[in-house]
């Protein structure tokens, strides 16, 4: 008898979401930077000033270090809480993405060119 898998929960999928799409948000800057925008984010520039793209991938990751640590100390207070606080990490994290995938969309269609320095 084969057993099935368990699901993940629907947080586990959540902060899974949110997860990718700080990777996500990584990668756009990256495009951005390469094509001779900045970084429009005054905690990230410095950082990325300080040490490069691999000191604001650090600093992705310390902030979804931060936000998984904050989401289980919720959870250990209120389900329903951990569960909302969750959704907003994906809708929070969506919108860097959604902004620098569109200015990417934008400047390859030779719409506008990016912010430079």
């Amino acid at each position: 008898m084969v057993r099935s898998a368990a699901r993940p929960s629907r947080d586990s999928l959540l902060l899974a979401w949110y997860v990718g799409l700080a990777g996500l948000d990584v990668l756009c800057t990256s495009a951005i930077l390469l094509l001779g925008g900045i970084e429009v984010n005054a905690l990230a520039a410095r950082v990325l000033d300080a040490a490069g793209v691999p000191g604001l991938a650090g600093l992705k990751i310390a902030t979804v270090v931060i936000v998984l640590a904050c989401w289980r100390a919720v959870r250990a207070r209120s389900a329903a809480a951990a569960s909302h606080l969750a959704e907003w990490c994906v809708i929070l994290g969506a919108v860097p993405v959604v902004l620098g995938a569109s200015q990417l969309a934008l400047v390859a269609a030779g719409v506008i060119t990016p912010i430079v320095r």
